[in-house]
């Protein structure tokens, strides 16, 4: 389950060990590669997945210290 990590219930405003709560999902998200279905619950900025081919395969020092691939 993602949230936020302020409460334990869905909404931030109600932080540590609040009762009598409803969570409510937002939506579901498919972490397929994992097997997993992550419910997502209240207002989150979720963390961007990695690409499949990392920046640093297309960058390069040459012997003279020169940088090509960081654009």
């Amino acid at each position: 389950m993602a949230k936020t990590q302020k409460s334990f219930s869905d909404d931030e405003s109600k932080t540590g060990r609040p009762t009598g709560f409803k969570v409510n999902v937002r939506e579901f998200e498919l972490a397929a590669g994992a097997g997993f279905v992550v419910p997502i619950l209240g207002e989150m900025m979720r963390m961007p997945g990695l690409p499949a081919i990392p920046a640093s395969e297309g960058m390069d020092i040459d012997d003279e210290g020169n940088i090509t691939g960081l654009s």
